[in-house]
């Protein structure tokens, strides 16, 4: 790997990696990634609550306290990147109710100016 140096400055690649992984910045990501799982869900229509056309899926009903027995149409899954190792956060469709919403309304996409701020 190449090393970078910006006149007297040379990037310190572990310690950069050490600060994305502390925990004030993971939980800075979490707080963000959560903010824009919640905003979608609401925009999809609550938690698995649907909404014209989209049906229920056998596969989306599971024991889910708080709606109804059903999965969320959004998730938010911790990921580690492959190559640097670093921990990060990603929101995803849940259900088939949640990639209706987001291939019809964009609810997913949407959501991302949630985490603006």
């Amino acid at each position: 790997m190449a090393s970078v140096k910006f006149g007297k400055f040379k990037a310190n690649r572990a310690g950069y990696s050490a600060v994305k992984n502390s925990s004030a910045v993971q939980g800075m990501l979490r707080g963000k990634a959560e903010r824009v799982r919640s905003q979608a869900v609401s925009m999809a229509g609550g938690n698995g609550e649907v909404r014209g056309p989209a049906r229920r899926h056998p596969e989306d009903i599971i024991a889910y306290p708080g709606s109804e027995y059903e999965k969320p149409p959004f998730v938010m899954k911790p990921v580690v990147l492959p190559k640097k190792g670093d921990h990060a956060y990603i929101v995803a469709t849940g259900t088939n109710h949640g990639r209706y919403s987001e291939a019809k309304h964009k609810a997913l996409s949407k959501a991302l100016g949630a985490a603006r701020g």
